[in-house]
């Protein structure tokens, strides 16, 4: 979510019901137990470092990354139109913004947006700022997000600038909060809420989403020409044609 398009109410809609949802979800699946137990089982690779990546190559990652993770079709469009929209077509992958915009993040500042974010220190509204291709934005988010992929994103947030790592968030973002809530794909509103409550951009998004839906439709050989239908003089001229290419020297035919 870029940082102009994030209101007040966007916020308390989309966030405090995802916050809910997931805690519920993840009181249910592993207790902090289990869960410490499964995070130090896996090695954790701890760097942000990577190669810089042009936009068309950060596009071919996350296009990949999607279709490894089963997203196909229409809701390929859809995910990918959302995350050029994010990212202004694959160029940025975190938010803009300086630590004084932030402060609307910030639990100094705006406890309640804070609160609703999981920011609970003050600098978490700078420290936990939107990344990656659907710009994961508080602390919540990262720990939750860091918690499914064994990835210190809570301690090491810019690691969601890393483009392989940003294209593993947003496939577990959209698999886990956008994809089952939605019921019709190509409705990009109903798309765009599970992102941006507010549905900022929509008609961006909407461009975009018809651009991906047509560069990824399979591809169909030209129609058949119908061709014209002969009339009875041109059939004809074909009958004498071929009684010509038949007469012998004597007269007779073949």
């Amino acid at each position: 979510m870029r940082l102009t398009e994030l209101t007040d109410p966007q916020i308390e809609e989309g966030w405090r019901d995802w916050a809910a949802k997931a805690a519920l979800a993840v009181g249910l699946a592993m207790s902090p137990a289990s869960a410490a137990a499964a995070h130090s089982s896996a090695p954790v690779k701890t760097t942000a470092a990577a190669t810089p990546i042009s936009p068309v190559q950060s596009e071919s990652l996350l296009m990949k990354a999607a279709r490894e993770a089963g997203i196909r079709g229409i809701e390929l469009a859809a995910f990918m139109s959302q995350c050029a929209h994010e990212t202004l077509d694959f160029r940025r992958l975190k938010e803009f913004g300086g630590t004084l915009d932030f402060r609307k993040y910030d639990p100094k500042y705006n406890h309640r947006k804070a609160q609703i974010l999981g920011n609970t220190h003050k600098g978490d509204g700078a420290l936990y700022a939107g990344r990656g291709f659907l710009q994961i934005t508080g602390r919540d988010i990262y720990r939750r997000a860091g918690a499914a992929l064994g990835w210190p994103l809570e301690s090491k947030p810019e690691l969601a600038t890393n483009p392989s790592i940003a294209a593993n968030i947003s496939v577990w973002f959209w698999q886990h909060r956008v994809a089952p809530n939605v019921t019709d794909f190509s409705n990009v509103a109903e798309v765009t809420k599970y992102i941006n409550p507010g549905l900022a951009g929509l008609e961006d998004r909407k461009k975009k989403f018809q651009e991906y839906r047509a560069k990824l439709a399979p591809s169909t050989p030209p129609a058949k020409s119908a061709g014209v239908k002969p009339t009875n003089s041109d059939i004809m001229r074909g009958v004498k044609k071929v009684f010509m290419l038949n007469k012998q020297p004597d007269g007779t035919y073949r």
